[in-house]
């Protein structure tokens, strides 16, 4: 397993078929250019579901709409550009583990998760803007088969109970 730190979290991702966006150095020469990229991607082999992830320490998940919305959009792009002969697409997918590097064989599902490291009292907020960011983005999700609830959002200790990798540190 490897460990990573963000947004006051460590995230433990299987070896060999994780990866984090901003090492993907085919990418830092456009990120100033208004690209922007979620923290992480995994390829889980048991649910054949690609994940991404995106994890925020914030006290206010509301302030974080619209770059949700972008981040979700700008990565599915990424993703697109690696999974066709572009010369950068072809330079995005060699930087990827094998497992992620097509999205026809085997056919994937994707699964988009927004983790927020906020106090159990906010959750309401959460449920309110989950539902935002999932109709801003049904449409696009649709072009990859995914369906309204492939985007979750979620506080730390919701995502620790549906086992995914993410540890709060104390």
């Amino acid at each position: 397993m490897t460990d990573f730190e963000e947004s006051g979290m460590k995230i433990t991702l299987p070896d060999n078929d994780c990866f984090r966006f901003e090492d993907i150095t085919a990418l830092s020469n456009i990120r100033n250019k208004g690209l922007k990229d979620m923290d992480f991607g995994w390829w889980d082999n048991s649910k054949n579901v690609l994940f991404l992830l995106e994890v925020k320490e914030t006290s206010d998940p509301s302030s974080y709409e619209t770059a949700i919305v972008e981040k979700v959009v700008d990565t599915l792009l990424t993703l697109s550009a690696s999974w066709i002969p572009t010369l950068r697409g072809k330079s995005i997918a060699r930087e990827l583990p094998s497992s992620c590097q097509s999205f026809l064989n085997p056919p994937h599902k994707l699964q988009i998760v927004i983790i927020f490291k906020i106090q159990r009292t906010n959750i309401q907020g959460l449920h309110t803007l989950q539902d935002s960011v999932r109709n801003k983005l049904e449409g696009k999700v649709k072009l990859f088969d995914m369906v309204r609830n492939s985007v979750k959002l979620m506080d730390i200790s919701t995502a620790i109970n549906f086992q995914f990798p993410v540890i709060q540190h104390p």
